[in-house]
């Protein structure tokens, strides 16, 4: 993630790893984004969180965000390269490579 993303700065957002993706379990997806989104991204320690922040693989619309309360925040554009430490993610290969950046503000963060 950059120094921003959809318009928060990087200490103020928690981003959702797709965690669960798998073409024999096409349901799991959107348990997992309200586990996370509901649970465990409140509860995220490292810094006072304001939203969440995840992104849709390309060609997809992006309804299981936004079907759930997310806004979409814009577009990422293909990882370029330029360093030793990753690789090219395969999502670059799926349509036009672009994936659309969603975001869940959080109203108020309570950890109890």
């Amino acid at each position: 993630m950059g120094a921003r993303a959809a318009g928060f700065a990087r200490q103020e957002v928690v981003d959702l790893a797709r965690i669960a993706r798998h073409p024999a379990h096409p349901g799991i997806m959107r348990v997992m984004l309200r586990l996370w989104r509901d649970y465990l991204g409140p509860r995220w320690d490292y810094w006072p969180v304001k939203a969440a922040v995840s992104y849709a693989l390309p060609g997809k619309t992006g309804n299981l965000y936004r079907f759930d309360g997310w806004q979409k925040a814009g577009a990422c554009k293909p990882w370029a390269g330029g360093g030793t430490w990753s690789k090219p993610s395969k999502a670059n290969a799926m349509a036009d490579g672009i994936k659309s950046v969603f975001v869940y503000e959080y109203p108020s963060i309570t950890t109890s």
